[in-house]
């Protein structure tokens, strides 16, 4: 999508106002985010900062961590052994339309790697997005029924992945922004609030091995999916 000039000799792209340089982007719809995770910190760290309007508490389970060794933003992201994740209890976002964004990097492909399991996996209260043996990224909402896209991510480098439902309850999954019409479904029901896992199910089990960084969870919105430059802004 092209920027669109608005007053004041900025731009609109993507729900965000930038400047020309884009060194300080402004999200519009800041309001709605309900997690987001820079995977900021110290290598080995296990102090997780959330950077929504409404910081939750996120707690490293298993070997989860900070670390230098890889990183699309930032000089580190989150590590995960594939049976390890970042926990945070009580989480309701996924009501109505909502979207997800992430980037993973992974080191091998489990034959269900989740990178986010919320809820008991095939309950009907449950949002499992997650990667194959074959690359293909895929997610589970509500049932044991995967939706998974043509397109497949490689090991060993960056990808973004998104997903939105919008509010008539159509989910779209996009693999570095391509949409993927293989998995196109709807999905209506509202999912109450239950625990999330971020790199594997909530407490380990279904776990990816590699690294995730600068994920954002956006409440009651389904967003343009892009793949972005520069961190998500805390502004």
């Amino acid at each position: 999508m092209s920027p669109t000039a608005i007053p004041g000799n900025l731009l609109l792209k993507n729900g965000m106002v930038i400047t020309g340089s884009e060194k300080n982007p402004v999200d519009l719809d800041r309001s709605n985010v309900s997690l987001l995770l820079h995977g900021d910190g110290a290598n080995g760290s296990t102090t997780i900062v959330d950077s929504s309007p409404s910081p939750k508490t996120v707690t490293a389970f298993g070997d989860a961590q900070i670390s230098t060794a890889q990183s699309k933003f930032g000089g580190s992201s989150f590590l995960f052994d594939g049976n390890d994740s970042l926990q945070i209890t009580n989480f309701a976002a996924f009501q109505g339309a909502f979207t997800v964004e992430l980037f993973c990097y992974l080191s091998s492909l489990p034959s269900f790697g989740s990178l986010l399991g919320f809820g008991t996996i095939n309950s009907a209260n449950s949002f499992y997005l997650a990667t194959n043996t074959a690359g293909q990224v895929l997610y589970r909402l509500g049932s044991a029924t995967s939706h998974t896209s043509s397109a497949t991510i490689t090991t060993g480098e960056w990808n973004h992945i998104g997903f939105t439902r919008d509010n008539a309850g159509l989910c779209r999954l996009f693999v570095n922004a391509v949409d993927q019409p293989t998995a196109t479904a709807t999905k209506t029901q509202a999912l109450s609030s239950d625990n999330l896992g971020v790199g594997s199910s909530f407490g380990g089990g279904f776990g990816m091995i590699g690294h995730l960084d600068e994920i954002r969870i956006t409440t009651g919105i389904a967003r343009v999916i892009a793949v972005p430059t520069l961190p998500f802004p805390d502004a």
